[in-house]
C-alpha cells in the first residue's frame, strides 16, 4: 500500500470514529438534558442527612438503616422489635399481627428477635458511604436517585449507539442517536424514579443503571484491541454487574440469561490469530472473578443475617402477606404474561388522560399483592418484541443475532413471572423488563433495516431512506408515549407536581384526552 493511500484511509477512518462518537454524544446529551429537566421539577427529598442520625432510627428509609448498622459494626438494624412479635405462632402473618396489635416494622425482615433490611446493599456502598465520607452527611433519596439517572442516561444510550457502531454499521448515525435516546425513555426509569415512596423504586433504578453500565462495558470489551484492555473491561463488567444484583435481583436474572451466549460469542468464539487458548482463559476469569466475589460476599452476608447463605431474607419479610407462602407456579404463567406483558394503561379524565390500570381477575388461585400496574406493551417500542420469532427462526440471520434475542424474550417471559409470583402486581417490577425489552427492540429494527438495504436489487435508495424515516416516527411515537406515562398524575402512587409544574405541562405538553 501507497504510502498517499495509507494516509487517506486512516483520515477516513478518525473521521469516521469523530462523527461516531459525536452520535453517541448527542444521544447521551438529550439525556442528560432530560435528567437536568427531572432534577429541576420532580426529585424530591434532596435534603441532606445529619450523621449520627437525629431521632428514633425507625423514621429513616432501609438504606439509611443499614448504613446506621454497618457504621455500628452490626448486621442488624439498630431497632429493638416489639416483643409480642416473638409471642406470635406466625409473626410474618399480618393477619396474626393486626389480630394482636403487634407493631411491627414495615417490610423489614424479622429473624430472631431483629430486624434487617432486605433491599440490596449496592446504594449503600456506592452513594451513601462515599456521600459521607466526602461531606460527613449522608444524601437525601433524591440525590441518589439523581445519581442513578445520570449513570443511566450516559450508559443506556452508548450502549446501544456502541453495538450499533459495530454490529449494525450500515444504520445511519442520526438513527443509531434517536435509538439511544428512545431506549432510555422506553426503559422507563424516570417514572420508576419518581415513586411515590422512594426507597422502593429506588432498588430499581439503581439496579437498572448498573446493568445498562455492564451492558456497555460488555460491548466495549469485545470492540477493544488490546487483549488487556478487554480484560480490564470485562473486570469492571463483572464489577457493575453484581452491583445489580446486591440492588435487585430480578434485573440481573434477566440479564444473566444474556451472559452465556455473550460468553460465548464475544469471548470463546471470538475471531483471534492463532486460537490462543490464554486471552479467552483471562477474559473469563476477568468477567468470572468479580461476580464469584461478589456472590461470594452475599452469601456470607447472608449466613450472618439468616438461616444460610442461599437465604436472602425474602421469607422473613414483614409486608402485607406472609412471603413464606409465595412460590414460583407454572400455573400463574396467564396472569404474569397479562400483567407485566400486555396489560394497557387505564383511560383517565386527569391530565395527561391515562392512568396506572387496576384490572383484576377474581381469584389467582391464592393470596397475590396487587397494586397499580401495566405491561411493557405500555410502551409502542416494545411491540417490536412481537417480531422476535421471526428474527428467532429465520436463516437470513446471524446465529449470534438470533441466539441473543432467544435469550433476550426467554429472560423476559422468566422474570415477568418471577416477579409477579414473589412480589406480586405493581408497575415498577414492569421496569425490571424494559430495558432489556428497549435495546432488543432497538436490535430488531436494525436488523431488518440491514435486511431492506441488504436484499433485492431493485430496492431503491429513497425506500431504503423510507424505511430509515418510519424507524425514526417509531421511535419518536415511543419516546412520547414513554413520556406520557412519565407523567400519570395519580396521588395513590406517584408524587403529585406541585401547581406551577402541573400548569406548564398542561400548557405545553399536549397529549389527547379520551373519547367520551
Amino acid at each position: 500500500m501507497s504510502g498517499k493511500t495509507g494516509k487517506t484511509e486512516k483520515t477516513f477512518l478518525n473521521k469516521n470514529g469523530r462523527r461516531d462518537a459525536a452520535a453517541s454524544f448527542a444521544a447521551v446529551f438529550l439525556c442528560l438534558l432530560f435528567v437536568g429537566f427531572f432534577s429541576a421539577f420532580f426529585a424530591s427529598d434532596t435534603g441532606n442527612i445529619e450523621y449520627p442520625l437525629e431521632g428514633n432510627v425507625a423514621g429513616y428509609n432501609p438504606y439509611v438503616q443499614q448504613f446506621d448498622a454497618l457504621m455500628k459494626r452490626q448486621t442488624h438494624l439498630d431497632i429493638e422489635p416489639d416483643p409480642r412479635l416473638a409471642e406470635l405462632d406466625n409473626p410474618y402473618d399480618p393477619a396474626q399481627r393486626s389480630k394482636a396489635g403487634v407493631s411491627s416494622l414495615w417490610d423489614r425482615a424479622y429473624f430472631e428477635g431483629k430486624y434487617y433490611s432486605n433491599f440490596g446493599i449496592a446504594p449503600v456502598i456506592t452513594v451513601y458511604m462515599p456521600f459521607y465520607l466526602l461531606t460527613g452527611r449522608l444524601p437525601g433519596t433524591g440525590t441518589v436517585m439523581v445519581v442513578f439517572l445520570i449513570l443511566a442516561a450516559v450508559f443506556m444510550p452508548l450502549t446501544v449507539t456502541s453495538w450499533a457502531e459495530e454490529f449494525a454499521p450500515g444504520v445511519p448515525r442520526w438513527l443509531r442517536t434517536l435509538a439511544g435516546v428512545a431506549v432510555f425513555h422506553c426503559s422507563l426509569i424516570s417514572l420508576i424514579a419518581r415513586g411515590r415512596t422512594p426507597f422502593y423504586y429506588l432498588a430499581a433504578v439503581a439496579a437498572v443503571s448498573f446493568i445498562s453500565v455492564f451492558f456497555y462495558l460488555c460491548v466495549a470489551a469485545y470492540r477493544k484491541n488490546s487483549e488487556v484492555g478487554r480484560c480490564v473491561l470485562y473486570a469492571l463488567a463483572g464489577v457493575f454487574f453484581g452491583l445489580s444484583f446486591q440492588s435487585r435481583l430480578p434485573v440481573a436474572v434477566i440479564a444473566a440469561f444474556l451472559v452465556v451466549p455473550g460468553l460465548w460469542f464475544f469471548v470463546i468464539g471470538r475471531e483471534r490469530e492463532g486460537k490462543r487458548l490464554v486471552p479467552v482463559i483471562g477474559e473469563l476469569a476477568s468477567l468470572g472473578v468479580p461476580v464469584a466475589l461478589f456472590f461470594a460476599g452475599s452469601m456470607i452476608f447472608n449466613a450472618m443475617r439468616f438461616s444460610g447463605p442461599l437465604d436472602f431474607g425474602h421469607s422473613w419479610q414483614l409486608t402485607v402477606t406472609d412471603n413464606q407462602t409465595l412460590k414460583i407456579r407454572l400455573s400463574d404463567v396467564p396472569f404474569a404474561v397479562f400483567h407485566y406483558i400486555l396489560e394497557m394503561p387505564a383511560d383517565s379524565e386527569v391530565y395527561p388522560y391515562i392512568n396506572f390500570s387496576y384490572v383484576r381477575f377474581a381469584n389467582y388461585g391464592h393470596y397475590q399483592y396487587r397494586d397499580a400496574g401495566f405491561g411493557i406493551f405500555a410502551v409502542p417500542l416494545l411491540w417490536t418484541l412481537l417480531a422476535s420469532p421471526a428474527v428467532i427462526l429465520s436463516r437470513s440471520f446471524t446465529p449470534r443475532r438470533r441466539i441473543f434475542t432467544a435469550a433476550a424474550a426467554a429472560g423476559i417471559f422468566s422474570t415477568a413471572l418471577i416477579d409477579f409470583c414473589m412480589g406480586g402486581i405493581i408497575y415498577r417490577y414492569t421496569a425490571d423488563m424494559t430495558l432489556v425489552g428497549s435495546i432488543f427492540s432497538v436490535i430488531i429494527i436494525f436488523s431488518l433495516c440491514e435486511r431492506i438495504k441488504e436484499g433485492a436489487g431493485g430496492v431503491t435508495r429513497w425506500y431504503v431512506f423510507a424505511t430509515y424515516i418510519a424507524a425514526a416516527l417509531f421511535f419518536a411515537v415511543s419516546v412520547w408515549a414513554a413520556l406520557r406515562l412519565f407523567v400519570i398524575n395519580d396521588n395513590g402512587n406517584v408524587m403529585q407536581y406541585s401547581e406551577e409544574v402541573s400548569a406548564w405541562l398542561q400548557k405545553y405538553v399536549r397529549f389527547p384526552a379520551p373519547r367520551k
